[in-house]
């Protein structure tokens, strides 16, 4: 499906938003009916789902008025280009297409006034502080844009090492989580398969070991390393071993 009805929406879009800034699209009726010629009716719901995101974060945002920090997303690599290349090639592959498919668009955020915070290779996505007013222009302007998102914070929750407090313990043990469940874990303990005697290989950059899941069942090569309980090993970008590694940031 295409066409007239997403100028139309697009259109809507600019009526309501864009109010004001004829100096900016000097001709939006073309614009849009461009647009609308090349994408699919469904992009205008998107759009306007987008765009009333952004407007609804500008509004309790902290920032200065009439700016909004969003996540610009543009189409990613083709899967299929990708198929059968090392590690190292994938990478180099992701990051060139985000190079180059980011560029015109970061040159013309800036020309808005836009400030690029900054730039996401793996996923494709630009950080910048914009006025959401911009963003159907955005759209117009680039049919590779996807989506538009406002940023968000991500909390933690406090975790705390005292030990339940009384009537908070239940009996037996506790139920599996989430996750635990959506892969179907719980079917495979009941078939008598519970992991038992398999050393599990942490690829990450550390853990807290004296977290009550993991306290007294840490392995370790050398139990008078505090530090490194469980040895050390790095692998390169193909998967192989690094001979004489120590542990150090990456």
């Amino acid at each position: 499906m295409k066409k007239a009805s997403y100028g139309l929406s697009l259109l809507m879009v600019l009526a309501l938003v864009l109010s004001g800034l004829a100096p900016i699209l000097a001709a939006p009726q073309a614009a849009a009916a461009a647009v609308a010629s090349e994408c699919p009716v469904e992009k205008a719901v998107a759009v306007e789902k987008a765009i009333a995101k952004v407007i609804a974060a500008a509004a309790a945002s902290e920032r200065p008025v009439g700016k909004v920090e969003v996540f610009i997303e543009i189409e990613g690599i083709d899967g299929a280009r990708l198929g059968g290349l090392s590690t190292n090639m994938v990478v180099a592959n992701l990051r060139g297409h985000a190079s180059a498919t980011q560029s015109s668009i970061i040159e013309w955020l800036k020309a808005n006034d836009a400030e690029v915070l900054n730039t996401f290779w793996l996923n494709n996505l630009i950080l910048a502080s914009v006025d959401p007013q911009i963003l159907p222009l955005l759209f117009l302007k680039f049919s590779e844009v996807e989506d538009v998102f406002p940023n968000f914070e991500v909390t933690i929750l406090p975790f705390s090492e005292e030990p339940a407090g009384e009537g908070e313990v239940t009996e037996g043990p506790p139920p599996p989580t989430w996750g635990l469940t959506r892969i179907r874990a719980p079917e495979v303990w009941a078939e008598g398969i519970d992991g038992t005697g398999v050393r599990i290989a942490v690829l990450d950059t550390g853990v807290h070991i004296a977290h009550p899941d993991l306290v007294g069942r840490m392995w370790t090569d050398d139990h008078a390393d505090p530090k490194y309980p469980g040895g050390w090993i790095e692998f390169d970008g193909d998967g192989d071993i690094v001979i004489g590694s120590v542990p150090h940031d990456t």
